[in-house]
């Protein structure tokens, strides 16, 4: 056991110290990369949604606990190489802007951890059923951990959205002029 959590560490620390390097020597395609991970786990999460309603069948069934790994691991290795992409970008111009964008990252991670673990522990599964708790699990696993966990990819995709434009020089505003 110890040994599979170090390797999960140490795959976390290489996939983010590559994420590092490649925003590093490209930073514009590191940007758009950490971008587009972002719309990838939203695609995930809403497979994972539209599995769930259909949850009675077995096919879809099989496919939503699937999702729910995949998930897991996609997450992981784009919460590493965005980290790395985050530090890389903005640790020296803005260092607790960065260490908050990247404890956000974390949380994200977390909430979809807690998204995949949740549906392990359906109480409809447990021989005491229940109504309270099923309806709890129900509200918990349906609804605020996917609307929480859309509103962190929506900042995420926000974050890593282009570089805003920089003011043009004026007469009026003579600090903006170079020179």
């Amino acid at each position: 056991m110890q040994e599979s959590v170090a390797v999960i560490w140490i795959v976390f620390a290489v996939v983010s110290v590559a994420g590092t390097h490649i925003a590093r020597r490209d930073p514009e395609g590191a940007r758009q990369a950490s971008r587009l991970l972002s719309l990838v786990l939203a695609f995930f999460l809403g497979v994972m949604a539209a599995t769930g309603a259909f949850y009675n069948r077995e096919a879809f069934a099989k496919l939503h606990r699937w999702m729910s790994d995949t998930t897991v691991l996609a997450m992981w290795i784009s919460v590493a190489f965005t980290s790395g992409t985050v530090m890389q970008r903005d640790i020296r111009r803005r260092p607790f802007v960065a260490i908050g964008q990247l404890l956000a990252l974390l949380v994200a991670f977390a909430l979809f951890g807690m998204c995949a673990v949740s549906g392990t522990i359906d109480p409809a599964m447990a021989p005491t059923n229940d109504p309270e708790m099923l309806q709890a699990f129900q509200i918990l696993h349906r609804y605020v951990l996917p609307a929480f966990l859309f509103g962190i990819l929506a900042e995420w995709w926000w974050f890593f959205g282009p570089a805003k434009a920089q003011p043009l020089s004026t007469p009026e505003n003579p600090a903006s002029q170079e020179g």
